[in-house]
């Protein structure tokens, strides 16, 4: 039952990032508000409302729809890809082939000259109701084109960065002393102090590789967070776990190059940083994989990066297999659920 309730939780998270995020979302809820007001100076039958909310729902759920095929496309190809753009394109046509007949329905319900003198007559006459319109219209506006963004930092976009651009020995000599990282030469503050199944998970997982790599042998080191990883001259990350297999790269402070395997747990003001912009950052670096934990909906998302680049997408109850050690004797098997 508590899955089941997780699910709606993650449903309704996720219809309310996209209103956020997409502007169009938006317009077509202010729309069909609006002409569901209007819709009362109508004297319409129970079958002309019923196409009415068939057609809103159709659009806003298509809308839904290609918001997510473009996040998924940019993850999966964060650089031009012509499948990717054909992809998009698609889904962009069927929200507007949607919107046009949404619009054609309109006409056919409420095109009628009489209601509309009828709706200008009752708007004059009351001025109440003109104001309460007036501000309305106002706050359709606001909405539109300022949307509420309360504990979104980082959700949408990367965080802020300071607009001067570092190296890396500047950055270790700028004396900042809040968590941040170095990512193209600008330094961006990392999240607030993660929450405690966070890190109860970041320490399962931690000791769960640590005990398969000791027991195994090998050359191999996990590292837990904070450790600095050198991706390149410009950029310096903390990833929640990494693993890296050539430990002639650790100097005293930090992992200089691509870690062979890299974990992330995410939370709700981190989404967007750890699943496209950090997804793209270590395939370009070399990483090998990357696991993206989602705590919230119990998900994990497995990229290994490689010829060809793959994602695969598990539960907390599914086991699932470390690729940088699936040809080993005894390969290195996870499930979340079972270490927790």
């Amino acid at each position: 039952m508590k899955k089941f309730f997780k699910a709606f939780l993650c449903a309704f998270r996720g219809a309310g990032r996209a209103v956020r995020s997409e502007r169009n979302l938006r317009i077509h809820l202010v729309t069909a508000a609006f002409v569901t007001g209007f819709s009362f100076f109508y004297e319409l039958s129970r079958t002309e409302y019923a196409v009415l909310m068939l057609t809103f729902s159709s659009v806003i759920a298509l809308e839904l729809v290609n918001t997510a095929i473009e996040k998924a496309a940019d993850i999966s190809a964060p650089g031009y890809n012509r499948l990717a753009e054909f992809a998009k394109d698609v889904s962009a046509g069927a929200v507007l082939i949607a919107a046009v007949f949404s619009v054609i329905i309109g006409v056919l319900l409420f095109w009628d000259t009489a209601v509309f003198r009828k709706i200008i007559d009752y708007y004059v006459s009351h001025a109440a109701a003109l104001g309460g319109l007036a501000v309305s219209l106002a706050g359709a506006a606001l909405f539109i084109f300022y949307p509420p963004r309360t504990n979104l930092k980082g959700e949408m976009t990367m965080p802020m960065p300071n607009e001067k651009r570092y190296t890396v020995e500047e950055f270790y000599n700028s004396g900042i002393e809040t968590p941040c990282e170095l990512i193209g030469g600008k330094i961006y503050d990392m999240s607030p102090s993660p929450s405690i199944r966070h890190q109860n998970i970041s320490g399962e997982l931690f000791y769960e590789i640590k005990h398969y790599i000791k027991k195994n042998g090998g050359k191999c080191k996990v590292f837990a967070a904070p450790t600095d990883v050198k991706l390149n001259g410009e950029t310096v990350v903390v990833p929640d776990i990494f693993v890296a297999c050539k430990p002639e790269n650790f100097d005293e402070q930090k992992y200089n190059g691509a870690p062979d395997w890299v974990i992330e747990i995410i939370s709700p003001n981190n989404v967007s940083r750890d699943i496209s912009g950090k997804c793209a950052l270590y395939r370009s670096a070399g990483v090998r994989e990357y696991w993206i934990i989602d705590p919230m909906c119990n998900k994990i998302m497995v990229y290994k990066f490689g010829d060809p680049n793959t994602v695969e997408f598990y539960t907390f109850d599914d086991s699932v297999t470390a690729g940088i050690f699936k040809d080993k004797p005894e390969p290195l098997t996870i499930c979340i659920n079972e270490i927790l």
